[in-house]
């Protein structure tokens, strides 16, 4: 009884040692996790996104196509050339109109002193003078201006410069309170006339003022000799 006794105890020690021995490589498998997750894998996918961008074609593409496209020098001279000529033609019909049209200033205010032989600067002294003051249009239209009374002329002066009392004449017109209209055709004149009568032989400075809302004036020279 004691052989068997100690020899099932022995059968039951070495399967228990067996045991023991089959649960240590049953462990070492655990190192295969360790090896499982081989980083190398997930190393090289990052690496395909950077190989991805490779992005010079887009880079190129645009760069390109707004470099060939501005090369439209065309669309930059139609303009430059259309609104030159027209500008210019315009402004140059017009001005060519604008003589049409006359303001007060643009009439031509004068002197004339008359003889036997019509306006000159020169008489003699048998010569029965007259002293007219002259306005004129130049314009092609009418104009029409107004004074407050019915003279065209405020006043005129004329003077020797010997200083014979002889030789001086003023003349300051009787005069109608009436506003009048001078209208004047284009290219026509407005005058009124003052007989002066015999001067002697001077050289004489002749001034008058007319009765226009300017106030305009005009002067001159003539002479008397025997």
């Amino acid at each position: 009884m004691n052989r068997f006794s100690l020899f099932f105890f022995m059968i039951g020690c070495v399967e228990k040692a067996s045991d023991t021995g089959q649960r240590d490589p049953e462990t070492v498998p655990v190192e295969q996790p360790a090896n499982e997750p081989e980083v190398a894998e997930p190393t090289i996918e990052p690496s395909q996104p950077t190989s991805e961008p490779e992005a010079s074609e887009p880079t190129s593409e645009p760069a390109a196509q707004p470099t060939s496209e501005p090369e439209s020098s065309e669309p930059t001279s139609e303009p430059s050339s259309q609104p030159a000529t027209e500008p210019t033609s315009e402004p140059t019909s017009e001005p060519s109109s604008s003589p049409t049209t006359c303001t007060l200033n643009d009439l031509e205010w004068m002197i004339e002193m008359r003889g036997s032989n019509g306006a000159a600067t020169s008489f003699t002294t048998t010569e029965n003078l007259v002293l007219a003051g002259v306005v004129r249009n130049p314009c092609t239209e009418d104009f029409t201006f107004s004074t407050n009374t019915t003279c065209l002329l405020a006043q005129a002066l004329i003077q020797g410069n010997s200083g014979n009392p002889d030789g001086s004449f003023l003349h300051i017109p009787f005069c109608g309170s009436a506003i009048t209209d001078w209208t004047i055709e284009g290219g026509g004149t407005a005058e009124e006339a003052v007989p002066v009568g015999i001067l002697p032989a001077d050289t004489y400075t002749v001034e008058i003022i007319f009765a226009d809302p300017g106030v305009h004036s005009a002067s001159g020279i003539f002479y008397v000799t025997p």
